[in-house]
């Protein structure tokens, strides 16, 4: 799951196409979802800035800039304002970020079984699993997500619009 930062009313634009499946099967359906017929499906995005981050990551940035953390919701007019001035505070100190820093966990390979390898007259053992890292977000990452949130609420701010999120 995710949460996605956006201005209201922000226009869009086409950022990919590509020819749709309904193709294969004797031109494009009238009916279909995905193209509504044209037989080219369209990504559009908002022109103004957005971002999105996973659940986790949203509610610690949040509490980074000084608001309860929420999975969706709007900032306009007075808190809109308190969100810049926390992103800039957050911007500004270490002591802020901390909130939102997690150090990434290493899991050692070896937790995907085992196989027994026959060598001649020699069997080992070989545990399977590849190691992975797991949920870490550094201190540099929180900065960039802070800067993209002040980017966010200052377009809004100079729009007259409104940041939502959910």
């Amino acid at each position: 799951m995710s949460v996605t930062f956006s201005i209201t009313h922000s226009p869009y634009h086409v950022s990919d196409t590509w020819e749709c499946q309904c193709m294969d099967f004797d031109g494009p359906w009238s009916d279909c979802h995905c193209c509504q017929g044209t037989g080219q499906c369209e990504l559009t995005e908002p022109s103004w800035p957005w971002v999105n981050m996973a659940n986790t990551n949203a509610m610690n940035v949040q509490r980074a800039i000084g608001f309860t953390p929420q999975y969706d919701g709007c900032w306009e007019g007075e808190t809109l304002d308190q969100a810049i001035k926390g992103c800039l505070r957050a911007l500004n100190s270490d002591s802020k970020r901390a909130v939102a820093v997690r150090e990434a966990h290493h899991i050692p390979g070896g937790y995907g079984g085992v196989r027994v390898v026959h060598e001649g007259n020699v069997a080992r053992v070989e545990r399977l699993g590849a190691a992975y890292v797991v949920g870490g977000y550094s201190d540099e990452r929180v900065t960039e997500r802070v800067r993209e949130l002040l980017a966010i609420c200052r377009k809004a701010k100079a729009e007259g619009e409104s940041v939502v999120f959910g």
